[in-house]
């Protein structure tokens, strides 16, 4: 995706079992790309992987319905065993 935009459309269309963001992109943020798809799809299980690792904007995107927030500084080795937990709990549902 070359944007926030771009990602928007393609999860409203393609309706994927999981969604990998950042909170910095061009158009929409990935908080806007979150905040729109949870109004219409609950289902779609999200990770907000960013260089941004402030509280703040941690409990917001788990407030919008993140499943994960990653750092991309001190939390990349955890990406790969949630993406694990998440698609077996897809396949499970």
């Amino acid at each position: 995706m070359n944007n926030g935009t771009d990602a928007l459309e393609a999860l409203r269309v393609l309706k994927p079992d999981l969604a990998i963001v950042d909170i910095q992109m061009p158009g929409l943020s990935g908080l806007d790309v979150l905040r729109e798809i949870r109004k219409v799809d609950k289902r779609v299980e999200f990770i907000v992987f960013t260089l941004f690792s402030s509280e703040l904007y941690q409990l917001l995107a788990m407030q919008l319905g993140a499943d994960y927030y990653f750092s991309k500084v001190t939390d990349f080795n955890k990406i790969l065993p949630a993406i694990t937990e998440l698609l077996n709990k897809s396949a499970l549902a």
